[in-house]
């Protein structure tokens, strides 16, 4: 559940999330993500507000690098974005890329490696598939990108690869509630960023 949000802005966003399996719930300043199973491949191409944003690729792309089915994604904002697809690679992504396109084929589970995050976006990305079950061991992202300021943004990615799974998750730290829907959120950010968990 993302807080403190207005769901008109978040279009693009919500539109990938339905594609791939997702169910979205629209409040007034709240967006309620659950997904039921595996998620599905999708076709993503970032484009300027109010498409698809080029901050959210490197998450989705982790996203469909576990999703059934292949996906792609074109990258039309900024050029080297997809630095981290080698990083999944290494983790056992199918992945091709070919100019500012990127071809994923989804597996079920990432394998343990070492990597470096490219960039920040990137660090966001691969930190929080830190958290998540892998053959043999954990990976972690360097910190020089991967923890500049990425804590919320690392759980909401966290609990979307969870949600991924079908599994059911809550990250609360301390309790609070939007006073229009009534969701209750325990993640507390900074004053401007809306505050999430999941249920």
């Amino acid at each position: 559940t993302v807080l403190n949000v207005i769901p008109k802005h978040l279009d693009a966003t919500i539109s990938k999330l339905v594609d791939i399996g997702c169910e979205v719930e629209e409040f007034d300043d709240a967006v309620r993500v659950v997904a039921k199973g595996r998620l599905t491949s999708t076709q993503v191409k970032t484009l300027p507000y109010p498409g698809y944003p080029t901050d959210m690729q490197p998450q989705i792309g982790v996203v469909l690098a576990l999703a059934k089915g292949t996906s792609t994604i074109t990258e039309s904002i900024f050029e080297n974005r997809f630095k981290y697809l080698d990083e999944l690679a290494r983790m056992g992504a199918n992945i091709k890329v070919e100019g500012n396109s990127a071809t994923i084929e989804g597996v079920e589970k990432f394998t343990a490696a070492r990597v470096s995050a490219p960039d920040l976006r990137a660090g966001a990305a691969q930190n929080f598939v830190s958290q998540t079950p892998v053959r043999q061991k954990r990976n972690k992202a360097p910190a020089a990108f991967a923890s500049r300021g990425q804590e919320p943004l690392r759980s909401l990615l966290r609990v979307l690869l969870l949600l991924s799974a079908g599994s059911r998750y809550d990250f609360s730290t301390s309790a609070r509630t939007c006073s229009r829907c009534g969701i209750s959120s325990g993640f507390a950010m900074w004053p401007s960023i809306p505050a999430f968990n999941a249920f």
